[in-house]
C-alpha cells in the first residue's frame, strides 16, 4: 500500500516546518540560446558561475577601479552584497546554480574526454534559487548579470550566447507585462508542497546528481552516512538564516543528530567523480572532486527528516553549492 506523507503528523517536524516559514526564496529558471557551438566540461557550474560574476560586476559597478576592497560603496554595492562579500569572508551566497547535469555512471566518470555540447542555435537551461527578500529584491541585478553573461560568452573561447527568457512560477521576467516579478515563497512552502506527494515506506533513497563534496576535520568524507547528510544540511542551513532568514532557526540540532545515527544504510552504489573546471579568480584550470550515486537508508524515524532533506534538494549540501555542487534527490521509490 501506498503510503503518502503529511509532514505535519510526525513529532519534531511542526517545529522545523515553522522555522522555515523564516527564510523566502524565489526559483528562477533562464533560457540561454547559442549563438554558436559550445563545448564546456560536464559540470558547467564553474563556468556558468565565473561569467555570471563578471556580468554582475560590470552592471553593477560605477567606479573605474574596480577595487571592492577600497571601494566606499561596497556596503551598499549589489555585486558585492550577491557575490563577494566583503566585510566578511565567510558569508554564504544567497543563490545556488541549477546547472545541467549529464547522467553520469562508474564508467563515464573515469572518461576526462567527456564534455557538454551545445548546437548553434540550441537552448541551454539553467536554474537559479535566490535566497533572502534582500536578495530577491535585487532581481533586476541577476537577470543583467545573466544577459552580460550570456553576451560576454562562456567557457576559455567565450562562446556567445544571448538570453531568450527568464522565468519564475512560470511567468516571464523580461516581458514587459511581468518583468520584475518574481514567484517568492518560504522554504516551508516548498518542503511542503514536495512532501504531499511523496511516498515513503519505511526507506528513502538519496541520489547525488552533481558532486557532493563533505568535508569533516579537513578531510573528504568519501563514506557518508544518513549522519553526515543532516549534519552537513543543518549546519548549511544553520548559516544560510544566519544572514537571510527573517527569523529565528529555532531546531534543537543536537537532537535531529542523534536521531540521524538510528538510521541505517541499506544498499549503496556510490563513486568519487573527479572534474576539471576554470577558476576565473585563479586564472587557470583547477580540478574538483566529489561523490556520485543512490544511497539507500532504512528506518522507523526516516519521515521526520523529509523536511530537513527537502531544503537540502532545494539549497544544495557541502562545498561550492553556487556553482550547482551538492545537488541532491529524495525519492520513496528506488533505482533497480
Amino acid at each position: 500500500m501506498e503510503n503518502y506523507v503529511n509532514c505535519s503528523h510526525f513529532p519534531g517536524n511542526d517545529k522545523m516546518i515553522a522555522s522555515f516559514k523564516h527564510l523566502p526564496i524565489s526559483r528562477l529558471e533562464f533560457r540561454l540560446r547559442a549563438c554558436e557551438e559550445f563545448e564546456g566540461y560536464p559540470i558547467l557550474g564553474s563556468a556558468l558561475r565565473g561569467a555570471f560574476g563578471n556580468g554582475l560586476k560590470f552592471a553593477a559597478c560605477t567606479v573605474g577601479h574596480g577595487n571592492c576592497n577600497k571601494c566606499l560603496l561596497s556596503p551598499a554595492c549589489h555585486y558585492t552584497n550577491i557575490f563577494e562579500p566583503v566585510a566578511e569572508k565567510n558569508v554564504p551566497r544567497p543563490f545556488v546554480f541549477t546547472v545541467p547535469a549529464p547522467p553520469l555512471n562508474p564508467r563515464l566518470s573515469a572518461d576526462n574526454s567527456l564534455r557538454i555540447r551545445v548546437a548553434a542555435g540550441a537552448e541551454m537551461p539553467f536554474g537559479m534559487t535566490l535566497i533572502g527578500n534582500d536578495t530577491i529584491r535585487r532581481l533586476p541585478y541577476f537577470i543583467a548579470g545573466v544577459t552580460n553573461l550570456a553576451a560576454s560568452g562562456l567557457g576559455m573561447s567565450r562562446k556567445r550566447f544571448f538570453l531568450s527568457d527568464a522565468t519564475s512560477g512560470g511567468r516571464s521576467l523580461i516581458n514587459t507585462e511581468t518583468a520584475g516579478r518574481p514567484t517568492v515563497v518560504s522554504l516551508a512552502e516548498e518542503c511542503e508542497s514536495r512532501i504531499a506527494s511523496m511516498e515513503l515506506n519505511g526507506k528513502l533513497a538519496l541520489r547525488m546528481i552533481t558532486p557532493v563534496w563533505l568535508r569533516e576535520d579537513r578531510e573528504f568524507v568519501e563514506k557518508p552516512d544518513f549522519f553526515h547528510f543532516v549534519k552537513f544540511i543543518l549546519k548549511r542551513l544553520r548559516n544560510l538564516f544566519e544572514y537571510y532568514a527573517d527569523g529565528p532557526f529555532d531546531i534543537r540540532i543536537n537532537d535531529f543528530l542523534d536521531a540521524s545515527r538510528e538510521v541505517q544504510t541499506l544498499n549503496e552504489t556510490i563513486w568519487k567523480h573527479d572534474f576539471d573546471f576554470y577558476s576565473n579568480r585563479r586564472r587557470r584550470k583547477e580540478n574538483q572532486s566529489g561523490l556520485l550515486g543512490e544511497m539507500v537508508f532504512v528506518g522507523d524515524g526516516l519521515s521526520v527528516f523529509l523536511p530537513l532533506l527537502i531544503a537540502g534538494e532545494l539549497l544544495h549540501i557541502g562545498s561550492k553549492t553556487t556553482f550547482g555542487l551538492g545537488r541532491i534527490a529524495v525519492s520513496g521509490k528506488f533505482a533497480k
